[in-house]
């Protein structure tokens, strides 16, 4: 499958010219000038979604915040 992938994404980019007419149609899938109905086609769009989705995290409860700085007086910390 590795394999696949190199090539997939070698066709993706340019670097590599289709060399059959399964090849053709999975650039053109993935282009957009065909609606993608490949295994092929669908695997790399779903992996495209993935790598370019910015995952959220929720939390509860949350100790610091960004760009937040303690500030201590003298008379706090002769205590």
């Amino acid at each position: 499958m590795e394999t696949c992938g190199r090539t997939m994404k070698a066709l993706f980019e340019g670097t590599m010219v289709p060399q059959d007419e399964e090849q053709q149609k999975f650039v053109d899938e993935v282009n957009g000038r065909r609606a993608a109905d490949s295994q092929y086609a669908l695997c790399w769009l779903k992996y495209l979604k993935e790598i370019n989705h910015k995952h959220v995290v929720y939390n509860l409860c949350s100790t610091s915040r960004s760009g937040a700085v303690e500030d201590y007086s003298e008379a706090e910390a002769d205590e």
